[in-house]
């Protein structure tokens, strides 16, 4: 069994969650002294809120939460869309908003956002490029954007989208590898930009 320290957690969300999964999909994580479990069969990706104490996991159609410190299971946020597709999460600097990518195939691109202290959520669709079918890596930047991935047919490069919710100005700022993934570091002034032969189905 593999276990990981938080600090571990926020340095290296994807390749730890491939270190603690097991084989009947359970998350095992050391949150101080006590060792919990996080079950989420169909887990692609996840996210720590500190403030709330909270982990969301996309996990298929719906985000899965739970309470660290005490292991509870709370109600998972379903997708309205029910695609099954659900695929990269990141949370907003001021941890209000999730973002997450949604890798089904669909008519257009498609980002579900989840507005915590409501529980409401919406979903946010672009214009398919030739050779687009899905959105895969998001990160939210520091001044409350969001970049957005996507997924297509082929080894075609994808658009690499920039999306403020504000106003809801959408610009391709640049083509990047099929399956690119986004991560962010801790203030959200410099987003890492995966690029990959083939994309991470």
């Amino acid at each position: 069994m593999t276990t990981a320290t938080w600090g571990q957690v926020t340095r290296a969300f994807s390749r730890l969650l491939v270190l603690v999964t097991v084989a009947a999909g359970l998350c095992s994580l050391s949150a101080s002294a006590a060792e919990r479990f996080f079950s989420a069969a169909s887990r692609s990706d996840f996210v720590y809120s500190p403030t709330r104490d909270i982990l969301y996991i996309a996990n298929g159609d719906q985000i899965a939460r739970y309470v660290v410190s005490t292991g509870q299971a709370l109600t998972p946020i379903r997708d309205p869309m029910g695609t099954f597709g659900l695929r990269h999460i990141d949370l907003s600097i001021d941890e209000r908003t999730l973002a997450v990518t949604d890798s089904s195939f669909n008519f257009q691109a498609r980002v579900l956002l989840v507005d915590l202290d409501s529980g409401t959520s919406s979903s946010v669709n672009f214009n398919l490029e030739p050779n687009e079918y899905g959105t895969f890596g998001v990160a939210w930047a520091h001044d409350g954007s969001l970049l957005v991935s996507s997924l297509g047919f082929g080894y075609y490069d994808q658009p690499l989208r920039r999306f403020e919710p504000a106003t809801g100005l959408v610009e391709i700022i640049a083509r990047v590898d099929n399956g690119t993934s986004l991560r962010a570091n801790s203030d959200r002034s410099v987003i890492a930009v995966e690029t990959v032969l083939t994309p991470e189905f």
